[in-house]
């Protein structure tokens, strides 16, 4: 996954998708060799993820890593982007909140601070009838994973802190 043997090394055992052993492998930062991956295909993506085609159900491998060595790649202007019909709703909920910080450290707290009164449910209602993510910070106050990272990368990105949002396989 990286040149040369890593300096550490790792053993991994992980249970895949009884669909012929198939999914997305944990690896440790600077993963850089597996050594018995008994797998009959390998697909890496850009930002380091790795995913494996028909193994065994139970998938046991060691992998050599140097744990200093990251596949991050770094922040790029996408990562400020803001959807223009989502904008206003972001800048609206900042500036009435007051959640942007004089330093970064300050504004993440403001943002922790800003959902700790949240609730976790996966029986989400838009009760406003507009936008998901308006109703999730203006009205209900409650929602699933993904309407917190949402709001959250979208907060930090209005806050001039760049911000990425990752599910599944990238």
């Amino acid at each position: 996954f990286g040149e040369g043997e890593g300096e550490k090394k790792m053993k991994i055992s992980t249970w895949m998708s009884k669909k012929q052993g198939e999914g997305v492998i944990p690896l440790p930062d600077g993963a850089k060799r597996a050594i018995e991956l008994d797998v009959a295909g390998i697909e890496i993506s850009a930002l380091g993820a790795v995913y494996v085609e028909e193994g065994p159900e139970l998938l046991e491998f060691t992998i050599t890593y140097d744990p200093e060595n990251s596949f991050e790649p770094l922040p790029h202007r996408s990562d400020l982007f803001i959807p223009k019909e989502e904008r206003d709703i972001i800048d609206d909920v900042m500036q009435k909140n007051g959640l942007t910080g004089v330093t970064p450290e300050e504004t993440l707290q403001n943002i922790e601070r800003f959902f700790a009164s949240f609730n976790y449910t996966l029986e989400q209602k838009n009760r406003a009838g507009g936008s998901y993510l308006d109703d999730f910070l203006n009205n209900t106050h409650s929602g699933h994973c993904e309407y917190f990272a949402t709001a959250t990368v979208l907060m930090l990105r209005n806050a001039g802190i760049a911000a990425r949002y990752r599910t599944g396989f990238m």
